[in-house]
């Protein structure tokens, strides 16, 4: 079964509703700019290599709802930011439409993104991390193929990967 997170979160020091939808806890709980990662993949993401967090700050669950009976006891999660370097969307070879004119040729905001075809990275503006925000996609978290090897390697719960040729 496929858990999902879907966290709420409060304020510094992180504070957070988690809500659960499986029987198992993530080891990676999304919500608007915030992640949460479990220790373990703290550990998998340090013992690999693996950049583009930044913080690592402890946060307390105040709740959590489940449908299911959870298996375990919940995990010590931290909270990360994601790397916002200067990668960018290639959008030509992504064949982004936008809703009209983009402002702001540098951030590559300003219009609402209407459609892609694929997620292509303009690659002589990344710099390597693994996972990452780009330029011209606000609120998706991109990743490395050696991040989804490793999540998979590793079986990290509530890594779900959509790859980068799929619409939207």
């Amino acid at each position: 079964m496929r858990t999902i997170c879907r966290l709420t979160t409060f304020g510094t020091p992180y504070r957070f509703k988690l809500d659960v939808w499986g029987n198992q806890y993530g080891d990676l709980a999304f919500g608007g700019p915030s992640l949460l990662i479990s220790e373990h993949f703290k550990e998998v993401y340090q013992q690999n290599g693996l950049t583009g967090l930044n913080g690592f700050e402890p946060a307390l669950m105040l709740k959590c709802q489940s449908r299911l009976r959870l298996k375990e006891t919940p995990p010590n999660y931290l909270h990360v930011e994601l790397h916002r370097g200067f990668a960018a969307i290639d959008e030509a070879g992504s064949e982004v439409i936008w809703e009209d004119p983009i402002v702001c040729r540098y951030c590559l905001l300003g219009s609402k993104l209407k459609r892609r075809r694929r997620i292509i990275i303009d690659e002589s503006t990344w710099s390597g991390e693994d996972i990452f925000y780009a330029r011209g996609l606000p609120g998706i978290i991109l990743v490395s193929s050696r991040f989804k090897e490793v999540c998979e390697q590793h079986q990290i719960k509530n890594a779900i990967f959509v790859p980068s040729e799929h619409r939207r």
